[in-house]
């Protein structure tokens, strides 16, 4: 993030960096899960030397020290994690290394990876979850697994990283680099978490007209949301202000056709309250990047969902909500509303 006083040096593997800054305090509640292939686990997780057959691989690394050669130390990531337990940083017994016996090179094999990562996790658990050095296919299997755990066992997701060493350069440039210029960001990408919610939140209403789903993403994305280094506070604070009567309305007009509130109905309150505060979402610039950019597409299907809703009382707003009902799945709703909208209006016509 640019901040010198997050730079972690003199480290072979990004995750004894994320580790060592990310983990302080953890407990013996905790895990750290480290999944291994047979090549990772020699290569990687136990310590060693160079060795001839490694001559080549040398320069293929980039985030190794200048000038390696043959017999020169090769620091396993077990034993680095070791030394950041002596520290007192974490327990050194809530360090698991998990063999895979498969690379993903096949659709068995990611359904096996998928397997063995889903049984690890347990309902309710946050995550932070590094994929750096896993092969190209392994991230998208990584943000579908994380959705689907978010689905079945309630997990959240604490954040999301990837060492972007190709950002220094090809290996042989990075090779002639001085050790204090060769800085490999970090990246915190749990934003692409954020699209996947936004997007399913998007599919359940479209299908089904529930918009509970997105007013719980908009309060974990906004009004739970905490202020992180480098944010301005006024931003934070004005887009609280906006989403959080969105959120509420939202919530009101979805329960009030799952409950078949006449009244409100057929009043048109809601929904024409729920137009003003989609209005001021779309046309305020504060956030101008950020996941206000996945919500707005999202709002202007609501808005077109609630088009044939009058805005002021009319208790054709019932016939509106009977036909939404039955187009959403809600069939019971659908003829509550209806018989109860046909009394009222043949009592208005007597």
């Amino acid at each position: 993030d640019g901040d010198e006083n997050n730079r972690v040096c003199n480290v072979r593997h990004v995750q004894e960096a994320i580790v060592g800054h990310e983990c302080k305090g953890w407990s013996e509640n905790d895990r750290i899960f480290i999944f291994l292939t047979k090549a990772a686990r020699a290569n990687n997780w136990e310590s060693g030397v160079y060795k001839p057959s490694d001559k080549q691989k040398i320069g293929d690394v980039i985030d190794e020290p200048a000038n390696l050669k043959v017999g020169d130390e090769k620091w396993g990531l077990k034993e680095q994690l070791h030394k950041l337990a002596e520290q007192g940083i974490f327990p050194e017994s809530i360090v698991k290394d998990e063999p895979l016996d498969s690379e993903g090179f096949s659709e068995d094999e990611i359904w096996n990876i998928f397997n063995t990562i889903e049984s690890k996790i347990e309902e309710n658990d946050e995550i932070y979850f590094d994929f750096t050095n896993g092969f190209r296919n392994l991230p998208m299997l990584g943000m579908v697994l994380l959705t689907y755990l978010k689905n079945t066992k309630n997990i959240t997701i604490g954040e999301i990283y990837y060492g972007a060493f190709e950002k220094l350069g090809p290996a042989y440039k990075v090779n002639t680099l001085p050790m204090d210029k060769r800085n490999a960001p970090v990246l915190r990408l749990k934003s692409f978490s954020n699209i996947m919610d936004f997007s399913t939140a998007a599919g359940v209403f479209a299908k089904y007209g529930n918009a509970l789903q997105l007013c719980d993403v908009i309060d974990r994305t906004w009004l739970k949301k905490k202020n992180m280094e480098g944010e301005s506070n006024d931003v934070i604070l004005n887009m609280k202000k906006m989403m959080n009567p969105l959120k509420n309305k939202l919530e009101r007009i979805t329960k009030m056709l799952q409950s078949c509130r006449g009244l409100e109905i057929v009043s048109g309150e809601n929904v024409n309250d729920v137009r003003n505060y989609i209005q001021t979402v779309v046309d305020d610039d504060t956030e101008k990047n950020g996941p206000k950019q996945a919500l707005n597409p999202i709002l202007s299907i609501i808005r077109r969902k609630f088009e044939e809703f009058d805005g002021s009382k009319n208790l054709m707003n019932g016939i509106v909500a009977a036909r939404w009902c039955y187009d959403n799945g809600m069939i019971q709703q659908s003829l509550t509303i209806m018989q109860e909208t046909l009394v009222s209006i043949c009592m208005d016509m007597l």
